[in-house]
């Protein structure tokens, strides 16, 4: 009689739900045993409950895709994707070397123009800064020249000193448009022209400078500007590294999704071969997807 009840509760335990077993703290795994004196008794088998993974939600394509081009990594985050990691680090190296580049960029190149201000420049009223291509004249023509060589003639008066940038310049516009072996006067268009043209190009009394007797700080000046650019040039390249980072990091979480949508979670993307080359001011970055 006990066998036969111990086969009944076994069959009726075996019929309830796993809810059940869980709120009565009880394990769903069991083997039922039988009396040595039944004649026929069932195979011996075990029965468990195997608890299933937990129901982890994943994103959809668009989600996973617009995860990461806002946070690389955070689409493969939770995707459950390891290499989540590597986008993220990439992320923080980049801003941190283009905050460092933009800084120091930043501070030498007011060094440079001080520099200039300070030794270089001519004019007597307060600072006035040019752009970029005003300080590249700097280091390449100790003198500026006179932009009106003769303020008390009627009319601008061009300078003609070729060595300086000013007489650089007028001689630039005289060869586009003077004929060869001509010189136009006053009020001839062609003259006009050429003086239109050294107007806009050439520097005015403000922007005149002299570096004469001061060879040692021109080339301080020129080791300062270049490291300037060369470091806003590398601020260039972090930023181009970051929107590549982002752009990749978005299209691995779009594929990674959709691989993993269409074949049920059975197959998964990695990253192949990345290459990354920097050329000029050219950021050449690539990279493939394999599953």
């Amino acid at each position: 009689m006990k066998t036969r009840g111990a086969i009944a509760a076994s069959l009726v335990l075996a019929t309830l739900p796993s809810s059940t077993y869980a709120q009565a703290g009880l394990s769903r795994c069991w083997t039922p045993a039988f009396s040595d004196v039944m004649t026929a008794p069932l195979p011996p088998a075990a029965y468990c409950d195997v608890p299933s993974e937990p129901d982890v939600r994943r994103p959809g394509v668009a989600k996973a895709f617009l995860y990461s081009l806002v946070i690389p990594g955070a689409g493969q985050q939770s995707l459950g994707q390891k290499r989540a990691v590597a986008y993220i680090a990439l992320e923080a190296f980049a801003w941190i070397e283009f905050t460092r580049a933009r800084s120091a960029g930043g501070n030498l190149r007011n060094q440079y123009r001080t520099l200039g201000w300070e030794v270089a420049r001519t004019f007597g009223g307060p600072r006035v800064d040019g752009d970029f291509a005003y300080y590249e004249a700097l280091t390449n023509f100790v003198r500026s020249g006179a932009f009106d060589v003769d303020p008390n003639m009627p009319g601008l008066q061009p300078e003609s000193d070729p060595s300086t940038f000013n007489g650089d310049i007028w001689a630039l516009a005289t060869d586009i448009f003077f004929a060869p072996g001509t010189t136009p006067g006053p009020g001839d268009p062609r003259f006009e022209r050429a003086l239109d043209f050294y107007r806009e190009r050439g520097y005015g009394e403000q922007f005149l400078w002299d570096w004469t007797g001061d060879g040692a700080a021109q080339a301080r000046y020129k080791d300062l500007i270049q490291d300037s650019d060369s470091r806003f040039h590398r601020s260039s390249v972090m930023a181009g590294v970051l929107l590549a980072n982002h752009l990749v990091s978005a299209i691995d979480g779009f594929l990674s999704a959709r691989v993993r949508a269409a074949t049920n979670g059975t197959l998964d993307t990695h990253i192949g071969a990345v290459s990354v080359g920097v050329s000029g001011t050219r950021l050449d970055f690539g990279f493939s997807i394999l599953r």
